[in-house]
């Protein structure tokens, strides 16, 4: 596997850069670890097949796809654990608060939204997982009751597009290399020092019942463990559950 952005493909607008990817690997067009950035999309996803509220020119929205053979089928959420940390690391570095992963994809300054992911896998022989990435830049108004933030907002000042995608993409491949390399444990480890819910009670809806519970394992299949109160443990997925500040 080559790094991720050697080669980096620019566009105006997209209706999403992963359906981009797609296509091009649906037609053997695809160079793995390129990335398609698009200024604005029009139908950018979030988690639970949200959209992605994204001002034009002033955010990151891109994607990236990997050859992801390497990873069995039980444990492909481990490249959403490497990426998301990556996404943490790179965003503590620069503005200097606690940023913490909320299950199952969604990275949170404090308690506002900064940045996301989604990951599709596609194809057989190879198979491939489309990793697609927002995140707020420069944006500093966002439609209520949408809770986010941006890098300038915590800053106060605004920021070098170019500069920061340059160095997202840097702590990306580290944590690639990583993963790669077979550090699946410190991953992991890393990825629950960084959870949102790991050792402090949260509140949980399942099934239209509020409750609380405290994270205690997330399984390298995606699979959420949560202890409520009564000491009993939960099991969920990611569209059977919604956490909440």
């Amino acid at each position: 596997m080559g790094d991720i952005g050697l080669q980096i493909i620019s566009f105006d607008q997209l209706d999403s850069t992963s359906n981009y990817i797609a296509k091009a690997i649906e037609s053997r067009q695809y160079a793995e670890g390129t990335v398609i950035l698009a200024h604005f999309q029009h139908q950018g996803r979030g988690q639970r097949g949200s959209n992605w509220q994204s001002n034009a020119g002033e955010n990151i929205t891109f994607s990236f796809g990997v050859n992801s053979d390497f990873l069995a089928l039980h444990t492909q959420f481990l490249l959403a654990k490497a990426i998301s940390i990556a996404i943490v690391d790179f965003l503590k570095s620069i503005i200097g608060r606690e940023v913490y992963i909320k299950w199952p994809n969604d990275i949170l300054a404090g308690d506002a939204k900064i940045a996301g992911l989604l990951i599709e896998t596609v194809g057989h022989n190879p198979r491939y997982s489309i990793v697609g990435i927002g995140l707020n830049v420069n944006q500093l108004h966002f439609a209520a009751p949408y809770k986010a933030t941006s890098i300038r907002q915590e800053l106060g000042a605004e920021v070098n597009i170019q500069v920061v995608l340059n160095q997202l993409l840097g702590y990306i491949n580290q944590r690639m290399d990583a993963l790669i390399g077979g550090f699946e444990l410190l991953i992991d480890a890393d990825y629950m020092t960084a959870l949102h819910g790991n050792g402090r009670w949260i509140n949980v809806v399942a099934d239209e019942i509020e409750f609380a519970a405290m994270i205690t394992q997330v399984d390298n299949s995606g699979v959420i463990y949560m202890k409520n109160k009564a000491g009993r443990v939960l099991s969920h997925r990611a569209k059977e559950i919604k956490i909440s500040f």
